[in-house]
């Protein structure tokens, strides 16, 4: 059975239903014209988790995700990001339609933090996120691996839902992600089982608000994912300059490839500088966690996966080292990027990190240019 028809009779109902100065639209010179709020929506990952299998439905999780996110302080109303089989394979994008309220659906969603994450639902799908979706309702960062039940395909499509969230016994499992994955990895990587416990996305719904990314202040610096794959010992910074130039940005030869080594670009970078930024205007990486002293592996705050042509490609990309920091770790790096003998490390897609591995240095990968 269609959901559509269901959906704009209940939208019909309701505004047949209001008289007067609740008019769901007043003339000029009536109440005014209802619409939603200007603020964009709020999308979060939640802090506590529940059984996959005990959600009480997706009406359960939509409660849950309401309840968060008022003890939280959060404005708006929420809708957990969920699919289920039963009922026409209802997906999880057109959930977040139906329960909007709003013709059209709804537009524009920002972390906890104001940082924008999606300018559409599209985007979901495609998917293109200026930052991820890793913020939980506190503005933390849940511990990690920390799964989060979707049931939903990079598609869209439902799968795995444990009879639609509400059998713990179940025998199947339910499919989840990982809000760090970025790319298919935050909807569909992991399968939790049932009786396990899990977080939820919670988007705001009741909003339509373009996200306007404000132009990067006066000391930052550029950074773009290379559209060609070199192998481990070409000149990557030379591949860097050459798009650069190529693709008319100023002072090409400003741009050095992030790849560490003994004597390499990465270890010449100029750490007291400004942070860095997609070509969109994304914030990807701060002068301050490249220059952070513990060994831990480096943050991007959003995918570096967008080229000068403005493209977002999933590829792998030369780096050196997981801790892809100059104060470094283990370094494997084609013997500091001179022979094709041996192997490099590479951070595995550009949307999926933070996920390392090894590769033969004949192969080929791509590059993050950075601006000294």
């Amino acid at each position: 059975m269609s959901r559509r028809p269901i959906f704009l009779a209940l939208l019909g109902a309701t505004v047949a239903g209001l008289t007067g100065c609740e008019s769901a639209v007043a003339g000029p010179g009536d109440c005014g014209t209802v619409a939603p709020p200007t603020e964009p929506n709020i999308v979060f990952v939640t802090s506590g988790k529940v059984q996959a299998g005990q959600l009480g439905g997706r009406a359960g999780a939509d409660s849950y995700c309401q309840a968060v996110a008022t003890d939280a302080g959060l404005p708006g109303k929420y809708t957990a990001y969920l699919s289920v089989l039963d009922g026409g394979n209802w997906n999880a994008v057109a959930h977040l339609i139906q329960t909007s309220g709003l013709d059209g659906g709804p537009r524009g969603w920002v972390r906890p933090d104001g940082e924008p994450v999606i300018d559409g639902l599209s985007d979901l799908l495609a998917p293109q996120f200026m930052h991820l979706p890793t913020m939980n309702e506190r503005r933390g960062i849940n511990a990690r691996p920390n799964y989060v039940a979707t049931g939903t395909y990079p598609d869209g499509e439902p799968m795995f839902t444990c009879d639609d969230w509400t059998n713990s016994q179940s025998t199947t499992l339910a499919l989840g992600g990982l809000p760090e994955a970025g790319g298919r990895g935050w909807t569909s990587t992991v399968f939790p089982g049932c009786a396990d416990p899990v977080s939820l996305y919670c988007f705001g719904v009741d909003r339509y608000a373009p996200i306007a990314v404000p132009m990067p202040p006066p000391n930052s610096r550029r950074l773009f994912l290379t559209y060609s794959a070199i192998r481990g010992n070409d000149l990557a910074s030379g591949r860097c300059w050459t798009e650069a130039a190529e693709y008319g940005l100023s002072s090409p030869g400003n741009f050095i490839a992030y790849q560490l080594g003994a004597n390499y670009p990465a270890e010449l970078l100029n750490l007291d500088g400004g942070d860095w930024y997609r070509l969109d205007g994304i914030k990807i990486l701060t002068a301050n966690e490249v220059n952070r002293p513990d060994a831990g592996q480096m943050i991007f705050l959003a995918p570096p996966d967008l080229t000068i042509k403005g493209e977002h490609l999933a590829v792998s990309v030369w780096v050196g080292d997981y801790v892809t920091r100059p104060g470094g770790g283990q370094r494997v790096n084609c013997s500091d990027w001179s022979t094709q003998s041996g192997e490099g490390m590479v951070i595995d897609s550009t949307v999926e990190v933070p996920a390392f591995s090894y590769r033969d240095c004949s192969q080929a990968a791509h590059v993050i240019c950075v601006e000294k």
